[in-house]
């Protein structure tokens, strides 16, 4: 399965690349089909714009490429054999 990404590559510089899912998940990995993602005021946006937490030290904690997008909401797809020991809720067709 192929999905799309953005990509921070450099200060104030994002791509979209296409990138292999794999169809199975692994353990407990959960495969979901993202609906709506959020962009983080702190700090996916610090990233983009090259902000440091600490901002005397560039390159503290921001590496390129960087792929944004922590939160989202989505559609199960499919989950890893473990995933039902950790949480049974999680099921193929569960909003998350």
């Amino acid at each position: 399965m192929k999905a799309v990404r953005a990509s921070i590559v450099a200060e104030q510089t994002v791509e979209f690349e296409k990138f292999k899912v794999p169809k199975k998940p692994k353990g407990t990995q959960v495969l979901v089909e993202l609906e709506r993602s959020v962009i983080s005021a702190g700090t996916e946006l610090a990233n983009y714009t090259g902000l440091e937490s600490d901002t005397r030290v560039k390159g503290a904690w921001c590496a390129y490429p960087w792929n944004p997008g922590y939160g989202g909401v989505g559609k199960v797809l499919a989950v890893g054999p473990d995933v039902e020991n950790v949480n049974p809720r999680i099921k193929p067709g569960a909003r998350v």
